[in-house]
């Protein structure tokens, strides 16, 4: 159990808010007690490699693992509703991650330079991919937003030099103008008449129409509605 104090001499906690983690465990997990990651919780953590976050809590603060090079795999359960600024920025190292339904906001530069992130599903509850979310995502090959996002930020796909597809829903009534800046060779899928085909043509963009999310298949998973549905990779340890 974790209460105010320090356990272990590794988490400081107060008031079910994680202020910080001193350990070198390359495994953590956040059990039920935290209701809140705070700011900068595990920033530059050189150890953590894989982490679990309960679905009771609520908030992960902004640069609450920024930093943590070497950090791969994430599972982040259904419950948690808010990833702050920059939460995760610069962990180049991270490769998996299924975002719950239950997150509806996706603060500024959330994954920047995640540089080894290859797919990822964005949730209908976020209303807005927020300004710079995935810049720099340099190994990000396949994006599906799901229907009922309406908004994609300044920048947030910039320098995703790799990228081939994205699914953008007919929710979405506004993109701008940078979004895509430095992503060269890819397509959007979108309904015919979405906000997301004029766009597309407005700036020369491939498009191909698909009136529902396409299911991407990447090197390793089949995700469809916000559900992994079939893993086709060889580890033995999934986060």
């Amino acid at each position: 159990m974790l209460k105010n104090g320090i356990r272990n001499g590794n988490f400081i906690v107060e008031n079910r808010t994680l202020k910080k983690y001193n350990g070198k465990e390359s495994e953590v997990k956040i059990d039920d007690e935290i209701k809140i990651i705070g700011m900068s919780a595990f920033f530059e953590n050189m150890f953590l490699k894989r982490l679990e976050i309960s679905g009771n809590v609520d908030d992960i603060g902004a640069n609450a693992f920024a930093e943590c090079v070497n950090l791969k795999n994430v599972i982040i359960h259904n419950g948690v509703f808010f990833i702050g600024a920059n939460a995760f920025s610069g962990c180049r190292s991270l490769e998996e991650i299924v975002l719950p339904e239950s997150i509806d906001r996706l603060c500024v530069g959330a994954f920047e330079n995640c540089s080894s992130m290859k797919v990822i599903n964005i949730p209908y509850n976020v209303k807005s991919v927020a300004d710079y979310t995935f810049n720099g995502c340099k190994s990000l090959e396949a994006v599906v937003i799901e229907e009922g996002v309406q908004k994609i930020g300044t920048c947030a796909f910039k320098d995703c030099v790799k990228l081939k597809s994205i699914f953008i829903p007919q929710s979405v009534i506004e993109i701008e103008f940078d979004a895509f800046e430095n992503c060269s060779d890819f397509a959007i899928r979108a309904p015919i008449g979405s906000f997301a085909e004029n766009y597309a043509i407005t700036k020369g963009i491939k498009f191909v129409a698909e009136e529902k999310k396409e299911n991407f298949k990447g090197d390793k998973f089949i995700i469809k509605e916000s559900v992994l549905e079939r893993y086709s990779g060889k580890k033995s340890y999934i986060r």
